[in-house]
């Protein structure tokens, strides 16, 4: 998620659903924004919290990395 914000300008995360157990939650998350290349991102992931006693001990984020990938123009 760091990455997202590093390269945006402006950013939006909407959380789509939390799934919860007793040492650990994962949230599910879409961002949206515009790089500071000017171009419309859309990046979505999941972020995964281990607790113990009530701490966060690992916090783990999967996102998809080709969506910072530049799709090349088309050619006619």
């Amino acid at each position: 998620m760091d990455r997202v914000r590093d390269q945006s300008t402006d950013i939006t995360t909407e959380f789509s659903d939390v799934v919860e157990g007793t040492d650990r939650f994962a949230l599910e998350w879409t961002s949206t924004g515009i790089l500071r290349s000017n171009r419309p991102i859309s990046c979505r992931g999941v972020t995964v919290i281990d607790l113990a006693d009530d701490k966060i001990v690992r916090l783990s984020t999967y996102y998809d990395s080709a969506a910072f990938v530049p799709v090349p123009a088309e050619t006619t």
